[in-house]
């Protein structure tokens, strides 16, 4: 988020629109965005709708999702390294 206001002096609504908003600037993929922005829905899901969770689901994509947020770091570190003024 903090990318989002400080270099693109735009605003998130929320963790899903971060991950979009970064994908449509180019600091992400956007195939990245939109796995990281599902996993943000489900973050989502699991605070306010838990009892409607499906644990097995919940663990399938927690495993794959691991992957997904290595690969925004990377991401992120590199987009800092070319900004760092």
């Amino acid at each position: 988020m903090h990318i989002l206001s400080n270099i693109f002096n735009e605003r998130a609504e929320g963790y899903p629109d971060c991950f979009n908003r970064l994908g449509k600037k180019g600091v992400i993929p956007k195939d990245l965005a939109e796995r990281l922005t599902l996993a943000a829905r489900l973050r989502n899901l699991l605070i306010h709708r838990y009892w409607e969770i499906i644990d097995e689901k919940v663990y399938e994509n927690a495993k794959k999702g691991l992957k997904d947020f290595e690969e925004y770091v990377s991401y992120i570190r590199e987009f800092i390294e070319k900004h760092d003024d």
